[in-house]
């Protein structure tokens, strides 16, 4: 199911603070990140990223078609690419409560001993 906007706006600013933090993690070598936290995050970087593009691609297929109403090969191709597009962000969904699960633990990891 699409996101509706403030959710996705939520969702895409909690992705940006995800990606600033790994950042700093890879910048700074005294942090000594364990690749799995850093893949942790880019993987939660990536499925927040899919669903961000979900987002905005509908909103432009939309309106696509909407401004097109009379083409119908573009109405059945929307609908094909809509629903490729939905199917990867209905997967992505699934598995994001897992995924940030994962992450949190060896966040907490991370914290224990070097903070």
């Amino acid at each position: 199911a699409s996101l509706v906007g403030s959710e996705m706006c939520i969702r895409d600013s909690i992705r940006i603070k995800l990606k600033r933090f790994r950042y700093a993690l890879q910048s700074v070598p005294e942090l000594s990140p364990e690749a799995r936290l850093l893949r942790s995050l880019k993987y939660l970087q990536d499925m927040l990223g899919l669903l961000h593009d979900d987002y905005i691609n509908t909103m432009m297929v939309e309106k696509l078609v909407a401004a097109h109403p009379k083409i119908q090969e573009l109405r059945y191709e929307a609908a094909l690419f809509s629903g490729w597009e939905q199917a990867k962000a209905d997967a992505a969904l699934e598995a994001l409560p897992q995924q940030w699960e994962a992450f949190s633990s060896q966040l907490t990891e991370w914290k224990n001993k070097n903070l």
